[in-house]
This record gives C-alpha cells, sequence and structure tokens, in this order.
C-alpha cells in the first residue's frame, strides 16, 4: 500500500514538469538534497527507481515513474477538489485556518489555542500540523491562513513576524557519560555522537546553526530522526546528545529523563514566527488570531 504523503508526491510531480532536480528545487524554494531525499523516499517505499539518471542528462521517468506521475496528477486533482469544498464551507463561517510545525502544535501551542477559544467564541479554527516544509506550503498556496514555525530567518514570499523566542538545549539521558558532568567545555561535544534530524531538514539546520555558535563545527550526526518525539525518546535512551528546544522537553527535564548539559556559555534562543500571504488581504478572523498572539508573545522592548 501506499502511504507516502501528498507534499512528497508534489515533489516527485514538480521534479517532472520542472525536468530535474535543481530546476525542481527552484521553483518549491527547497533545497536540492532535500528534493532528493524525498524522492529516494519514495523510491524506498516503492521499491522502484522512479528516473533513469544518467551524468549531464534530464533524468527521464521509468516505467513506475509514470505510474506515479499519473496518479499523483489525480491525487492532486481530488486534493483540490476537496480543500475548495472546505474553503467554500469556511467562507460561509468566520472560521480561519492554522498550520503549525508540530513541535509547536504539540508542545507551545494548545494552551494559547484554549484561551483564544474561550475569549472568542464564535471564531472557529481548522488548525493543522505539518512539517516546516509543508507549513509554509500551505500557506504560500492558500491552504492555510496563518502558519508558526521555527524560523532560521525571514521565509520568502512570506510575511514573517518574530512572535518569541525559545531556547534550545543540549541534552542526554541519565545512562550517557556526559549526565555526570557539571560543565562540558563545547569542543569536548565533537567526540560523542549526535542525534539529529534529517540531513537539509530544519531540524539539521538548526542544530549546526546553533553548535556553529558554540564553536563546534566537526560533530558527528549518526542517528537522523524525522520527528521530535522519535528524537527525545532516543535521547532518553543515551544514544546520543541531542540539541532540542526547551518547550519541547519540560516534563523530561522536569522528572530526570534528559539531563542538560552546561556548556559554560549564555543560552542561544530558535525564533518562534507567524508567517502569512504577503499579498492577500487577510480576514478579520485570521487578523483577531494573529494579534491575539502577537500580544501573548511579543517579545519585550
Amino acid at each position: 500500500m501506499l502511504e507516502t504523503t501528498i507534499h512528497r508526491l508534489r515533489v516527485f510531480k514538480t521534479v517532472v514538469e520542472c525536468g530535474g532536480f535543481s530546476a525542481a528545487a527552484r521553483q518549491l524554494q527547497m533545497t536540492q538534497p532535500t528534493i532528493s531525499a524525498h524522492i529516494k523516499a519514495l523510491e524506498q517505499e516503492l521499491s522502484k527507481s522512479l528516473f533513469l539518471r544518467a551524468p549531464g542528462r534530464t533524468p527521464e521517468l521509468t516505467e513506475a515513474g509514470h505510474l506515479l506521475y499519473a496518479y499523483s496528477l489525480d491525487i492532486e486533482r481530488k486534493t483540490s477538489q476537496v480543500e475548495q469544498a472546505i474553503h467554500r464551507l469556511m467562507d460561509t463561517q468566520k472560521t480561519i485556518s492554522v498550520v503549525a510545525q508540530r513541535n509547536i502544535a504539540n508542545n507551545l501551542l494548545p494552551p494559547y489555542l484554549a484561551s483564544f477559544s474561550k475569549a472568542y467564541p464564535g471564531v472557529n479554527i481548522v488548525f493543522y500540523s505539518q512539517t516546516h516544509d509543508v507549513v509554509t506550503e500551505y500557506v504560500r498556496h492558500g491552504k492555510a491562513d496563518l502558519g508558526l514555525i521555527m524560523a532560521l530567518g525571514q521565509t520568502e514570499g512570506l510575511c514573517s513576524d518574530t512572535l518569541t523566542e525559545e531556547s534550545l538545549e543540549i541534552v542526554v539521558g541519565p545512562s550517557h557519560e556526559l549526565s555526570q558532568h557539571k560543565v562540558i567545555c563545547p569542543n569536548e561535544l565533537a567526540h560523542y555522537p549526535f542525534i539529529g534530524g534529517i540531513r537539509a531538514s530544519t531540524h539539521a539546520k538548526m542544530i549546526d546553526l546553533y553548535l556553529k555558535k558554540l564553536g563546534v563545527s566537526n560533530y558527528r550526526v549518526t542517528v537522523q530522526v524525522e520527528d521530535y518525539k522519535s528524537l527525545i525518546e532516543m535521547a532518553k535512551q543515551g544514544v546520543g546528545i541531542a540539541v532540542i528546544p526547551r518547550f519541547s522537553i519540560t516534563d523530561e527535564l522536569r522528572e530526570g529523563m534528559l539531563i542538560p548539559l552546561s556548556v559554560g556559555v549564555h543560552a542561544i534562543h530558535i525564533d518562534i514566527a507567524m508567517i502569512y500571504p504577503q499579498n492577500v488581504r487577510l480576514s478579520s478572523e485570521s487578523k483577531l488570531f494573529r494579534d491575539f498572539l502577537q500580544r501573548a508573545w511579543t517579545l519585550p522592548s
């Protein structure tokens, strides 16, 4: 059974229609390694090659690739029909659609959603939880009014407002040998394996940026995982060092299931940002929700 995501099918379809991986990366505003990772995941799921690849030549579809392309066109058409029907329904109601990066959706946003719903019971919210790349795609293509992401800078083609900062923690499990160290020199971190995000993912870039700020560049990521839940569980088991936003692991830190490592420097933070379209007028309900979070999260001047 094919269980891949619609997002991954869209990536595949764009590679076909753009005539290559580099062109698709530019079209989707993604990195080429990310495009390649999506295609590789599809090929592994199907146990079939989708493209005939040769240096200097445009990738050509295999027989399996032609079948999947036809399937992706059908899925896109049906998805569009469903989205249009939902938007027609939303237009008749006071409804906003919000998509948040999964880590934010699961660990940071719920109490604010609850407070907003109590304060404005007449506004309905359609809430999605997705990966960083899918969040930006939803907002860019009008599938969600507002998005919430952990930002590494401005998001091309979208408005981006920093709402708050969250500290990043370097953590290990209680069984890890570094758990007994009160302070560790940043350079020593490079001697131990890390657990990280999938290469070229936002999480992987976040870890790299964090460690470079500490002066650590030659570190080893021996396990790559796609979601924070798996990352946290592996860290708890002592598999390696992890860099995780503090809001994701409050309970684990309090209960001693994860041990924070002090590296003797001030905390490094990641921005929590709201993104929304540049050239689309927000509904009054969307503005209401945006302003509500801005009041709740805006950094003090």
